[in-house]
């Protein structure tokens, strides 16, 4: 009323936009409080006692398969206040409840990678022992068909194998006969003054004692002794043999059937 008449009409003008804005926020709040309403849940004797249910069978409700991650993340947020965890031989977790109540757990400290895919100890056992008479492909066949898997849960094979040597230090086959003083090919040929071919051919005659040692298909040999044979032109081999024609084939065969 106390506006300059010249200035009447822009009076009215704010005056109109005001009492518009103050219409709009009642508006607002009267939906706000029938939403507010509409969302309230009447709390009848049922769903109390389901809800109480859920604080003697918990476990179920978050092992149901219908209970989404999200809601779990959900139902952490709101009975959990924090988590302390505190890790050494053993975790400790101390846990805070919204409602101030604190639990202790001792949980056990969670295997490396390395421990969870470890091979077992009854597995390399077998193949230290394996390895003093037979070849990391002829010790994986063993373990499969003994149906034994490695740590990861696969079949042997031959690297396998041999990654499992290096990784725990043992022997191979061919340090082994090695160590036994067994003679290489190259050796044997080089003290009976023949070719490498005639030492293949006179082990394959039983005239030498040789063990196959690697996959690669060399063999070691024992010590001829002080009766080598020596080349005999126009004799058979098999009037000359002198051991079991190969000696490996036969080893295997044998631990095959124990």
């Amino acid at each position: 009323m106390q506006v300059a008449p010249n200035n009447r009409l822009v009076a009215d003008a704010l005056e109109a936009d005001w009492n518009g804005k103050l219409r709009a926020l009642r508006e607002a709040q009267e939906a706000c409080e029938r939403q507010r309403s509409e969302d309230r849940i009447q709390v009848d004797e049922e769903l109390r006692s389901r809800v109480k249910a859920l604080t003697t069978d918990f476990p179920r409700l978050w092992n149901d398969p219908n209970t989404s991650d999200r809601d779990r993340k959900r139902i952490v947020r709101l009975l959990l206040e924090d988590v302390t965890l505190i890790k050494g031989e053993e975790v400790t977790a101390h846990v805070r409840f919204k409602g101030g109540t604190i639990t202790t757990l001792t949980l056990p400290a969670p295997m490396s990678v390395q421990e969870r895919y470890r091979t077992p100890s009854a597995v390399m056992k077998q193949i230290s022992e394996l390895a003093e008479r037979h070849t990391d492909r002829q010790i994986a066949e063993i373990l499969n068909e003994r149906g034994h898997r490695s740590g990861r849960g696969r079949a042997f094979n031959h690297e396998i194998i041999k990654s499992l040597r290096k990784r725990y230090g043992l022997k191979s086959c061919f340090e082994h006969h090695r160590g036994a003083g067994m003679l290489t090919a190259a050796e044997m040929a080089d003290r009976l003054s023949v070719c490498l071919g005639t030492i293949s051919n006179w082990r394959k005659a039983g005239l030498l004692s040789g063990y196959l040692v690697n996959d690669k298909n060399e063999y070691l040999y024992d010590h001829p002794g002080s009766d080598p044979p020596v080349k005999s032109q126009g004799k058979k081999f098999v009037d000359r043999c002198r051991f079991s024609k190969v000696v490996s084939e036969t080893v295997i065969e044998e631990q095959y059937e124990v």
